[in-house]
């Protein structure tokens, strides 16, 4: 415990002060004064007494207060500040060598047809004309980003599950007024393909008339009637699932009928002719969206070739691919949640034709896209379009074959694969968008030459035989 030293006594100096006046000594060491008349202190001296005023006798010994013990504060704990703790850190994997092509590693450089030099990126599935700034140099590691799928089927990168099923038809019409030469072989053929691709034979169906089978036979399951054409459009899409390849191709004929619905902007539906249809009448786009289009999941991918007249919108996609213009969407698009894109044979307008290769018959489209396919296996969009109408205008075809599509996607950057390049769902909104109504009238749209619907087809009679040789 402390205790102050004892405060000296003080005397006055200077003079006595007033009467009633005091002097102190502050703790501090300095000298105050305390006016006992006014119970008041202050640091000033007061004045000394005047001529009149009654001298102190003697100078008044001012006592000096006890001592005050004074109660030492406690002591302060002093808590350190803590010591960061190292955490050990894993150590990121060493970086995958750098390939022999000097390449960062899962890039390859691939060479167009037209000679230019693109790169393929193993990893994300994408191809570029240059490699990116943001690519890796080599011997770093790559870091994939995870593909952003938007709208309401959200979720995490498309990944391939191996499932892979085809629908392959092909219908001659043998024996009637409107045969045909080349669409069981084009059927043949496609499967072929296919098979090159990795769909197992269990994985393909494939529809053909040139048999001699009955309609009702117990066989008639091979025979591309109405009922078995859409039949095998279930079957090829009953539990499709996510990451799923899928692949329809049509070779056969063609035609159009009267639009009931008011959603063809040409006042007519695209329809397709099974080898019954004398007997059960047309499959219409409406029917075929319905059935393989409107309830794809997402992430699901369908490729179809409809290698027949009047072709051009043969699935009623929402988005047509137009050359120098991009996607365009059609006026009261219904949009979904699958990946679907089609190549039909030619425009809606247009009729595909028959030809012959190699002393074998077989349609025009799916005679070019073959060939494209042979010249070029992993070819970008724009350089398979080219290819398409390059191979057709070398024999002198004048159809034109269409692209469409459930989802837009960037023709520049992507390579066109049968079980591969999965593109996400980017509509908002499933269905026809709130709002969304024609803005232009009905056109009854003139056909061009050689075009004709069922009705020309029946009333023609013969005359369609000589023609149907050559046109779909």
């Amino acid at each position: 415990m402390y205790v102050p030293p004892p405060v000296p006594v003080l005397t006055q100096q200077n003079g006595p002060l007033p009467p009633g006046w005091q002097q102190e000594l502050a703790p501090d060491g300095r000298v105050y004064y305390i006016d006992h008349n006014t119970k008041q202190t202050s640091w000033t001296r007061p004045a000394p007494l005047g001529p009149t005023a009654v001298p102190y006798a003697q100078p008044v010994a001012v006592q000096a207060p006890p001592p005050v013990a004074v109660q030492a504060p406690p002591p302060v704990a002093v808590v350190p500040p803590p010591v960061p703790i190292a955490v050990a850190r894993p150590r990121p994997p060493p970086p995958p060598p750098p390939s022999a092509s000097g390449l960062p590693p899962h890039w390859e450089r691939k060479t167009a047809p037209d000679g230019r030099t693109y790169y393929v990126d193993h990893r994300t599935k994408t191809t570029h004309w240059q490699l990116p700034t943001t690519a890796p140099v080599a011997g770093a590691p790559i870091v994939v980003p995870a593909t952003v799928v938007s709208g309401p089927g959200a979720g995490g990168p498309i990944m391939p599950t191996g499932t892979r099923r085809a629908l392959l038809i092909g219908c001659n019409y043998p024996k009637t007024s409107c045969a045909l030469r080349g669409c069981v072989n084009d059927a043949v053929r496609m499967r072929e393909l296919l098979r090159q691709q990795g769909f197992p034979d269990s994985g393909i169906r494939l529809l053909r008339d040139d048999r001699r089978t009955s309609y009702t036979s117990s066989a008639g399951g091979e025979l591309p009637t109405k009922q078995n054409i859409i039949s095998g459009l279930r079957w090829l899409v009953n539990g499709a699932a996510r990451g799923d390849a899928l692949f329809f191709h049509f070779s056969g004929h063609g035609a159009q009928q009267r639009d009931t619905t008011g959603d063809e902007a040409d006042g007519y539906d695209e329809t397709i002719l099974p080898c019954d249809f004398k007997r059960t009448g047309q499959i219409t786009d409406d029917d075929l969206f319905k059935i393989v289009v409107k309830d794809l999941p997402e992430g699901c991918k369908l490729t179809a070739i409809m290698d027949c007249c009047h072709s051009g919108t043969g699935l009623d996609l929402p988005f047509n691919y137009v050359q120098g213009r991009g996607w365009q969407c059609e006026e009261v698009p219904f949009h979904t949640r699958g990946d679907v894109q089609m190549f039909s044979g030619c425009e809606d307008d247009q009729c595909s034709a028959d030809t012959v290769q190699n002393y074998q018959a077989g349609g025009a489209m799916t005679n070019a896209f073959l060939q494209a396919l042979a010249d070029n296996p992993m070819p970008l969009y724009p350089d398979f379009l080219a290819a398409l109408h390059r191979n057709l205008n070398r024999k002198g075809h004048r159809q034109r074959p269409q692209l469409s599509s459930t989802q837009r996607f960037d023709l520049r950057d992507r390579v066109f694969h049968v079980t591969e390049g999965f593109v996400p769902n980017h509509n908002t909104t499933f269905g026809v968008p709130p709002g969304a109504r024609r803005t232009k009238p009905v056109r009854r749209r003139k056909r061009r030459s050689g075009g004709m619907g069922l009705e020309g087809m029946m009333a023609a009679g013969m005359g369609v035989g000589i023609l149907s040789a050559f046109m779909r």
